[in-house]
């Protein structure tokens, strides 16, 4: 017995999870970049990595959106540059985070300080505080400030913390003046 029935063509499908989505942004990458080996051994091509930059950011660590099952691969294939990443549950979405000294990071080994904020609130703190007074809080050397300031360099977590609470302090004190 034959049974016929009608597809509903009305709703688009769903992407299929094999097909991956190149993003907009990716469109302006150079495509030569196809045939460079990319500095994270397990994306397929440097094209591939920065394709992932343009859409995640310059500071997060590509282990965030990895998976288990890729990271065997990566990992059996010596392509795995950080085989002891741990995968959590976060909104119910299953994210690979590194182990750090402070807890689990998006952004490296060092810290989870987001960078941006890193070097936003030694700026601030430069104009609240003074050079000198940031040096002397934080712990840091004068000629190594430029570097925190830019971003190039991340407070570890516990600095962060009280440079940011001296800012807030400070910010506190001078709006409670006017």
């Amino acid at each position: 017995m034959l049974l016929f029935t009608t597809v509903d063509t009305s709703a688009p499908a769903p992407a299929r999870h094999s097909v991956p989505q190149i993003p907009r942004s990716a469109e302006t990458i150079d495509r030569a970049l196809l045939d460079q080996p990319a500095s994270w051994a397990c994306f397929p091509s440097a094209w591939h990595l920065a394709a992932w930059r343009a859409e995640a950011g310059e500071h997060l660590a590509p282990c965030v959106d990895c998976q288990p099952d890729y990271q065997k691969r990566m990992v059996r294939l010596h392509r795995c540059r950080h085989p002891d990443v741990i995968f959590i549950k976060e909104d119910g979405e299953l994210v690979g985070r590194l182990p750090t000294p402070a807890g689990f990071s998006r952004y490296g080994r060092k810290s989870d300080i987001d960078p941006a904020a890193s070097a936003f609130t030694v700026a601030v703190a430069c104009r609240v505080l003074g050079v000198d007074g940031v040096v002397l809080l934080v712990g840091i050397s004068a000629a190594s400030l430029p570097h925190y300031r830019n971003g190039n360099r991340t407070l570890p977590p516990a600095k962060f913390l009280a440079l940011q609470a001296a800012v807030r302090a400070a910010a506190r004190f001078i709006t409670s003046r006017s």
